[in-house]
């Protein structure tokens, strides 16, 4: 089966065709900005007047040509515009232009990220780390892909523009937004709050944080009929809610699948999801590049136990009590040391890069979190929003399986992959493999805990319908995606082939939901009752690790929900 890169005749004006070796999902071309225009790394950068409308079929350039001028020393580099400053890091990060061919020879520019990426096998994960990510947070990670040259080589990633995005080292999260003053004051419940931000789709970034907004949901008269409900809520509340919604989304995904680089740089407000390197860390960081000091001294190298799946951590997540933490993560500070090298960073020169290379680690990264930043963090564990939402892609991950890894793997680890040759990972079968199995894992980790959490039973008994409705629209998401990838025109049978694989049965989906609330319901009900424990407030999550509550039985006959 073709799952790599493949043939593509680009013809050149007055040449004959030259054969260029592409990604497998890619077939457009990429541009870099005019000269000196300011790098904006997350708004759009216009292609060049005399570009924006090229008949592709007589570009002068192939990919390779296009991008082996750029190098992190050599690409101009100007100051930014001050909405959208620029975070360094020891990559390379080149804004181009998408171009694709449209009706009538018509291109539409759209701006895309490349990043340089010297080893082979990272520009591949890091694409497969994305996909894996996007199956259960299709909202909340960018879209990543490998990059070859024309020789065949793997050159780096790219990743598509988020409009807007801005990351929490330069938009922290606040203690003023994990309050949603309407629920706290218990004028709406939890479930009708979801309806409703899902009801009212505007953007809401403009306005006054004091105006309200009304929406309806579908909701129930005294008479138990079907009735519209029509609801007031402020901006502010609205905001938070989508804040810890998507902080719950993007943190708990990102402790599914094992990130071990979660730093104030990777993701923004709205729990939005960027560069995947060290995603499924315990087998990507393996094939990182790193010399002989660097695997010494880097704490993103994992440990058998780091982000372990445990009660303690479901419970008070996204603090981590049990386990090896990683090297970067919301709730942990360590973020000061690392502003006093801003300066050495911005030079271009190979000292800087090497000085990078080794300070880029806790606790002298400046992409590290702040004690403050940190301090809020520790507490969102008891905001409603996020603590649903928790659940709800934990669910969600435990919904997944072997073959829905397996095929992703697939799209973007190709048969030629330059596998690094050890006793046990030498070809790229065996590289997905051993992808596919620690995804197995994972999820059994997370099945062996959440059935035994009597919190998670009463989750699924009160919001297992409301949280499936969400899971099945993402899935359904998920399987839109590719399905438009499958039905283009120009795929080869073996290519529809490979997209139609990685789309998601939803029947099985909730017949497998149905077994998730089954296990549960037997195991919790079958425990002996305990006392009721302490409830802890918001002030235990300062700063200190609080004692984890006992689980206490979960009240009532189950009903198996439909």
């Amino acid at each position: 089966m073709l799952s790599g890169p493949r043939i593509h005749d680009v013809k050149k004006e007055n040449s004959n065709p030259e054969v260029v070796l592409i990604p497998f999902e890619l077939e457009e071309y990429y541009t870099p900005p005019p000269e000196n225009t300011p790098i904006n790394l997350y708004t759009e950068i216009p292609a060049p007047p005399d570009k924006q409308k090229s008949d592709q079929t007589s570009h002068p350039f192939s990919l390779a040509s296009l991008l082996a001028n750029f190098s992190f020393f050599s690409a101009p580099i100007e100051t930014p515009h001050e909405s959208a400053p620029i975070d360094r890091s020891s990559h390379a990060v080149i804004p181009v232009n998408k171009t694709k061919q449209q009706i009538q020879n018509e291109q539409k520019p759209s701006t895309h990220l490349f990043k340089k990426v010297d080893s082979p096998n990272m520009c591949i994960l890091e694409a497969t780390g994305s996909a894996f990510l996007r199956l259960i947070a299709p909202e909340h990670a960018a879209i990543s892909k490998a990059v070859f040259d024309d020789q065949g080589h793997y050159t780096g990633v790219i990743t598509k523009r988020i409009s807007g995005f801005i990351s929490l080292r330069h938009q922290p999260l606040q203690k003023s937004h994990l309050k949603i003053g309407i629920l706290d004051r218990d004028e709406i419940t939890l479930t009708d709050l979801i309806k409703l931000n899902h009801r009212i789709r505007q953007d809401i970034s403009v306005l006054d944080d004091n105006a309200i907004i009304q929406g309806e949901i579908t909701s129930t008269d005294s008479d138990g009929n079907p009735c519209l409900k029509t609801i007031s809520i402020s901006v502010q509340d609205l905001r938070n809610t989508r804040i810890n919604r998507g902080l719950g989304i993007g943190i708990s995904a990102s402790y599914a699948h094992e990130e071990g680089d979660l730093h104030s740089n990777n993701i923004n407000l709205m729990g939005v999801r960027i560069d995947f390197d060290e995603l499924c860390t315990k087998v990507f960081s393996y094939y990182k590049d790193r010399n002989f000091l660097a695997r010494q001294i880097d704490p993103r190298i994992p440990t058998h136990d780091t982000l372990k799946v445990t009660c303690n951590n479901i419970l008070h997540f996204p603090n981590l009590l049990d386990g090896t933490p990683p090297a970067y993560w919301p709730t942990i500070a360590r973020g000061y040391m690392g502003h006093l090298i801003d300066a050495l960073n911005q030079a271009h020169s190979e000292l800087a890069r090497t000085t990078q290379l080794i300070t880029d680690a806790p606790p002298l990264s400046q992409n590290g979190f702040l004690p403050e930043e940190s301090a809020v963090f520790q507490q969102i564990a008891t905001n409603k929003v996020f603590k649903f939402y928790k659940y709800k892609t934990f669910l969600h991950f435990l919904l997944t399986s072997s073959n829905h890894y397996r095929n992703l793997a697939r799209l973007h680890i190709p048969e030629t992959t330059p596998a690094r040759k050890t006793e046990h990972l030498d070809t790229p079968e065996k590289m997905i493999k051993e992808i596919v199995q620690n995804r197995v894992e994972r999820i059994k980790q997370f099945e062996t805990v959440l059935i035994r959490l009597p919190k998670f039973y009463r989750f699924l008994k009160k919001y297992g319908a409301l949280a499936m409705d969400e899971i099945e629209k993402d899935f359904k998401r998920h399987n839109a995606y590719y399905g438009k990838k499958e039905r283009k025109h120009n795929q080869t049978p073996e290519q529809q082939n490979a997209y139609q694989k990685v789309q998601i049965d939803i029947e099985k989906i909730h017949t497998k939901y149905q077994e998730i609330y089954q296990k549960t319901h037997e195991y919790i009900e079958q425990q002996p009752e305990r006392p009721p424990q302490k409830k802890l407030s918001i002030d235990d999550f300062m700063l200190v690790k609080p004692e984890p509550p006992k689980p206490t039985a979960a009240p009532g006959s189950p009903v198996m929900l439909k």
